[in-house]
């Protein structure tokens, strides 16, 4: 496994998250940072950022993590596959606080696609990986290091961007890292804007 991006949200506050490297997509607010972490923009709205620039073509199979400062009502998490135009790709969410819930989006709007028990807990990593089948794709999502779900979609999504999103507005991303499942690939350098510092990798 291998990081090709990192990005902390330790930066004077800022609204909307730095383009680049991110953008949302159509349909939904955009991220904001306050108080080093990445919040939406206005709560209970749909607020995604994809990791979109910074030399990187995000390949086929890959991962998404955030590490949490905040997990308030726990509608938040990372995304794979996320697209601008449609609105498209996976995401994972703990908006119970009891459970791990891997959602697919498309035009159909989300679509709840598994589940499993788990929990956020601040400073942990929330993991949401993809890895192909043959012509399916295998989605897990995990939080602390442990599986909590999965998902085979035969009808899969295009390759996409990963990112994190965020519906509620208590919860809060301290960083993000995402990469691909290259074997004993080296990493590529790490897009950063002059106001980051680098993510701590927790693996």
């Amino acid at each position: 496994m291998t990081t090709l991006a990192t990005y902390s949200f330790t930066q004077a506050d800022v609204n909307p998250i730095p383009d680049p490297p991110w953008e949302n997509p159509g349909g939904s607010v955009p991220l904001q940072v306050v108080s080093n972490a990445a919040v939406t923009t206005i709560a209970s709205n749909d607020a995604w950022g994809l990791h979109v620039t910074g030399g990187i073509t995000w390949p086929s199979e890959q991962w998404s993590e955030v590490i949490l400062s905040a997990v308030g009502g726990r509608d938040c998490g990372p995304v794979v596959h996320g697209a601008l135009s449609p609105w498209d790709g996976y995401m994972c969410t703990n908006f119970d606080g009891s459970n791990v819930y891997l959602y697919e989006i498309g035009a159909g709007g989300f679509a709840n696609v598994a589940n499993g028990a788990g929990a956020y807990v601040v400073g942990q990593p929330v993991r949401l990986e993809s890895t192909n089948s043959g012509a399916n794709k295998v989605l897990r999502a995990l939080t602390s290091g442990v599986e909590r779900c999965n998902y085979t979609d035969t009808s899969p999504r295009g390759n996409g961007a990963p990112g994190l999103f965020h519906y509620d507005g208590t919860s809060g991303t301290a960083s993000w890292s995402g990469g691909d499942f290259a074997a004993g690939g080296s990493a590529a350098t790490p897009y950063r804007s002059k106001l980051v510092q680098q993510a701590l990798r927790h693996f």
